[in-house]
């Protein structure tokens, strides 16, 4: 299986495996679950590595891109599940905009400036 279909196929799963976004999280009881951050942090890493791929692609490192596990990881663990469910759209949406992948993003997301 392709690096693409890959990305793309654990950014539909983390989208798509029955959490319900309440909103930031105030505490510990409604931060997301380590393994939904696990999957997080090691799909945002995953698309780091295919946006360098991708001379097109490529943006500064930062917090959203960075080739990182722990902080994708630590700072997944301080927020609701739709925080890293936002921050995974914004990445694919910027890596099909940029030609890394071909599958389509959701609607309306903007790709990072």
């Amino acid at each position: 299986m392709s690096l693409r279909i890959r990305i793309w196929t654990m950014a539909v799963t983390l989208l798509s495996i029955g959490f319900l976004p309440i909103g930031p999280a105030t505490t510990p009881a409604q931060a997301a679950p380590h393994e939904f951050c696990r999957a997080y942090a090691q799909t945002a890493q995953k698309q780091f590595m295919l946006m360098q791929k991708y001379k097109k692609c490529q943006v500064p490192v930062s917090g959203r891109w960075q080739p990182k596990l722990k902080p994708h990881y630590d700072w997944c663990r301080t927020v609701s599940t739709a925080a890293p469910n936002a921050e995974t759209k914004i990445r694919t949406n910027h890596l099909v905009k940029c030609g890394a992948t071909v599958e389509m993003a959701e609607p309306g997301m903007n790709p990072v400036e």
